[in-house]
């Protein structure tokens, strides 16, 4: 199917052309069915720097193809279908970048060996992405010592060799995502002393050897994505203090231990979504004063408490959505001056204690929608000021009591699909800054005529599926611009009606 359905653009749109760019001048071969390349397609170009061929059908691409362009210095070879691969390429002395992905052969093995090949008279190559290429292990890759970047992204690679970094003792950038590898030995990476960029997503790893990766001291980002990991220790991450991000998402990790990332002070993203972990230890993230962004969604918590992140001074987005938490305690979020957003969505808070929120001077955004909250304490917060967006859609609030958000300058504010039937007169005293309110999906009936005073930038208010009149409410917004009433059961229109508008 893929083969068909790039003949028929080839169909339509051949062309053969070269041009000049500031970095040198660049030929094209797209669109044709049934193409042979040979060096006669590029002898009128001899100063070409970079060839790119591109949504083809190849019927052969012959192995001097290129020596007709001695100073070629970027080979991109993408997206065809080629029936004839050589076993090598003649010429490529001068060859800096090699790309060849979603490239469909009759031979890929032979990809691997064209690489070998040209490696043998090329020590210059920097750039080389192999992709989609069938590739079983990385015997082929001799000695590139100028290799910055390598790519082998969807192939068959098992194992890793321990003597790569012989090899490759320039690498920076190293992407194995979509392979079949399913062990880190600690002597794999060994060596590798400018390496900064490590993917390793969707593989197989079900094993990080201690210390894998103690000899990687300039790595700055770690992706370990969609694997089988169960287990992170403090010496999983030992040597790594330069590194910036590490993303361990959709593991089979159960916990995280106390000082786990003792070792990587200068951590600004921490990304452990969609695990099964259930325990977090007090010190897990112990020394990361310069952590800008934890992510712990979707998992299996139960409890949390302040003592996991008094260590956090600077921390921006805490994600803890799609957990199983049940109660935020008293100073469960204290003194993080710089946190400005907050996502406790779909867990199964019911109770928030006196402070739960305390000195949290920056908070621009919390999320407690679809939690099991019935009443609302106004006594959770305390120095928190700044709240722009406050979202407690699909809770089982009943009333909203008196000076349930008494000047803590909030602009949306959502209760829809709650269980509300009444809101006392001064419940939205001290929301000078309210300009949306979501109502949808309750039960209210009236409104005490003074519910809306004191709200003179409140312009949207989303109404529907209540029980009071449309004409009632309306009299009481005369100024509101936008007022949404009526019935629907379309839940859906909700993300474009108020209180997902923009704020001017």
């Amino acid at each position: 199917m893929a083969c068909l359905r790039t003949t028929l653009i080839f169909l339509f749109s051949a062309v053969f052309f070269n041009y000049a760019k500031e970095d040198g001048k660049y030929t094209t071969i797209s669109g044709y069915e049934n193409v042979t390349i040979t060096k006669s397609n590029f002898e009128k170009d001899i100063e070409t720097e970079t060839i790119k061929i591109i949504y083809n059908y190849i019927k052969e691409i012959k192995s001097d193809a290129f020596t007709a362009v001695p100073n070629l210095k970027k080979l991109i070879i993408s997206q065809n279908t080629v029936k004839t691969l050589p076993e090598h390429f003649d010429g490529l002395e001068k060859l800096e970048e090699f790309v060849c992905e979603e490239t469909y052969a009759d031979k890929p093995e032979l990809i691997p060996l064209i690489v070998a090949h040209f490696a043998r008279n090329n020590k210059n190559v920097k750039v080389l992405r192999v992709n989609d290429g069938s590739v079983k292990n990385l015997d082929w890759i001799l000695d590139f010592p100028k290799l910055k970047r390598l790519a082998l992204k969807r192939n068959l690679i098992q194992l890793l060799p321990n003597n790569l970094s012989d090899r490759l003792p320039s690498l920076q950038y190293l992407d194995l995502t979509f392979n079949n590898i399913t062990v880190i030995d600690d002597r794999v990476f060994k060596g590798f002393s400018e390496l900064i960029d490590l993917r390793l997503m969707h593989n197989n790893i079900n094993t990080v050897s201690d210390l894998a990766f103690k000899n990687v001291g300039q790595l700055k980002a770690l992706l370990l994505q969609n694997n089988s990991v169960a287990e992170i220790k403090d010496v999983t991450f030992k040597g790594l203090h330069n590194l910036i991000s590490v993303n361990v998402a959709e593991n089979r990790l159960d916990s995280v231990p106390d000082n786990v990332f003792h070792y990587t002070p200068n951590l600004n993203q921490i990304v452990l979504r969609e695990n099964t972990i259930t325990f977090i230890g007090n010190n897990a993230f112990r020394g990361l004063n310069k952590l800008n962004e934890l992510d712990i969604r979707n998992n299996y918590v139960e409890a949390i408490n302040g003592d996991m992140f008094k260590h956090l001074p600077n921390l921006v987005k805490l994600k803890f959505g799609r957990n199983n938490i049940v109660v935020l305690k008293s100073k469960t979020i204290i003194q993080m001056p710089q946190l400005t957003n907050i996502d406790f969505s779909y867990n199964l808070i019911s109770r928030i204690e006196d402070e739960a929120f305390n000195d949290i001077i920056s908070l621009e955004e919390l999320n407690l929608s679809h939690n099991e909250i019935e009443t609302w304490n106004p006594k959770a917060f305390k120095n928190v000021k700044k709240v722009i967006r406050l979202n407690l859609e699909g809770n089982r609030i009943k009333i909203i009591q008196s000076l349930a958000f008494h000047n803590m300058g909030i602009r949306k504010l959502d209760f829809n699909n709650n269980l509300i039937t009444r809101i006392e007169p001064d419940g939205f005293e001290g929301l000078s800054s309210l300009e949306s309110l979501g109502l949808s999906g309750n039960s209210i009936e009236e409104f005490d005529k003074e519910t809306f005073k004191g709200l003179p930038k409140l312009r949207c208010v989303d109404f529907m599926n209540n029980k009071m009149q449309t004409k009632e409410l309306i009299q009481q917004l005369p100024k509101v611009k936008h007022v949404y009433t009526g019935t629907t059961n379309e839940t859906d229109e909700i993300e474009s009606r108020c209180y997902n508008k923009r704020i001017m």
